[in-house]
């Protein structure tokens, strides 16, 4: 069993003079926009800083760290070339100037305001009940994952904002991903391109199913079908991210998003507790599969664990992961706000270059929410707004 360290609680305060910086929009559904408008006839994207470049079936992506890809639903791919965007946003900096002005009130939490409360029940799903043992990564001998079957909980924020992202409407998995907009679903770049930079085309993921509750049952209505895709680059640690768009529809909208924050410096990770849950491949085997075959079966299964190193681009933890958990979020909860800190790549095996090696693999590893990583996410969310809801620092 993971076991907390007690030199890092899980509730924080997070004091702005000190060391933490944050930025939290999370939103259930309290900030619905009081348009009308019909399902994906939101304002198009301007693309402006995007070139054309190919289609899906004749174009590569290149390795350039300062390049990211867009690929629209016909499969025209753009590429933007600007140089990644390090500095601190905008409105993080006049926040903090706030707080300086007024003395620097310890509980600094932007955006917080928006956000719902947690439904009451979710932490009984948050542990692992009975599970003993070194935590297993990857490749362990220990499955410590826990099942999330509950209804309620995979209906209720902020649960059903990850789902799993499936190439059918059927919902096999494929990839996990969150929403952190109201049609904007974060996972990782290797999710819609592969190793030698060619996009899977038709094997891309079209489909997000949030909350589902194995093959086929999806609680929150029909799975969103998906019609535009942003990526940095797959082979790369700290760049393993995408944003995939959904349709503009109301009933997206209305289930809310996650937040995306970081911490400053970067030491204030390492003992700290951390979530992880998503949808590994359905013919996998889970330790804890309400099936008899004992296969994962397209559920939800999550993880609590703690972060053992952070570094500057991405986050190494302990949590467990098979297949399918790619794109799934890391995240904690920071007052009552849900907030995405990275997003699951993969182990630690010397394959994967990180600063911490094993083999077999002992931890996971992801890019981390960074001022760069932030404002790439940022800016694709307001290239693809949504008539339905707002997002409070991204929209344009």
């Amino acid at each position: 069993m993971k076991t907390p360290n007690p030199r890092f609680p899980t509730q924080k305060r997070f004091v702005i003079s000190a060391f933490t910086v944050l930025v939290i929009s999370a939103l259930s559904h309290s900030a619905l926009a009081q348009q009308s408008s019909e399902p994906g006839r939101a304002q198009q994207p301007a693309r402006q800083g995007w070139t054309e470049v190919g289609h899906v079936t004749s174009h590569r992506v290149g390795s350039a760290e300062g390049s990211a890809f867009m690929v629209l639903e016909d499969g025209t791919v753009l590429e933007s070339k600007r140089p990644a965007d390090e500095s601190v946003p905008e409105v993080i900096l006049k926040a903090i100037e706030r707080m300086s002005k007024n003395g620097g009130d310890s509980s600094f939490s932007f955006g917080a305001s928006e956000g719902p409360t947690f439904d009451p029940d979710l932490s009984n799903e948050l542990t692992a009940p009975g599970s003993t043992g070194p935590s297993s990564v990857v490749l362990g001998n220990q499955d410590d994952r826990f099942l999330v079957s509950s209804k309620a909980l995979l209906t209720g924020y902020p649960l059903r904002t990850i789902g799993s992202l499936s190439r059918n409407s059927d919902g096999a998995t494929g990839c996990t991903g969150t929403l952190v907009g109201p049609r904007h679903v974060l996972t990782a770049a290797h999710c819609l391109y592969n190793d030698e930079g060619w996009f899977y085309g038709e094997e891309t993921p079209a489909y997000f199913s949030p909350g589902q509750m194995g093959n086929g049952e999806t609680p929150n209505g029909a799975p969103r079908r998906a019609i535009q895709y942003f990526a940095r680059l797959w082979n790369n640690k700290s760049w393993d991210y995408g944003l995939v768009i959904l349709e503009d529809e109301k009933r997206t909208a209305k289930l809310g998003w996650m937040g995306m924050g970081w911490y400053s410096p970067i030491h204030h990770y390492e003992g700290t507790d951390v979530n992880n849950h998503g949808y590994p491949l359905a013919g996998q085997s889970c330790s804890a599969s309400p099936l008899p075959s004992g296969q994962c079966g397209g559920f939800m299964y999550g993880d609590r664990c703690e972060i053992a190193h952070a570094a500057s681009g991405y986050l190494m933890y302990d949590c467990d992961t098979t297949g399918g958990h790619s794109g799934s979020p890391i995240w904690q909860k920071w007052g009552t706000a849900p907030v995405v800190l990275g997003v699951h790549k993969r182990g630690n095996e010397p394959s994967s270059n990180a600063e911490i090696v094993s083999t077999p693999a002992t931890l996971n590893l992801g890019p981390r929410m960074r001022p760069v990583m932030w404002n790439d996410i940022c800016d694709w969310m307001k290239e693809w707004p949504s008539a339905f809801a707002s997002h409070s620092l991204c929209s344009p």
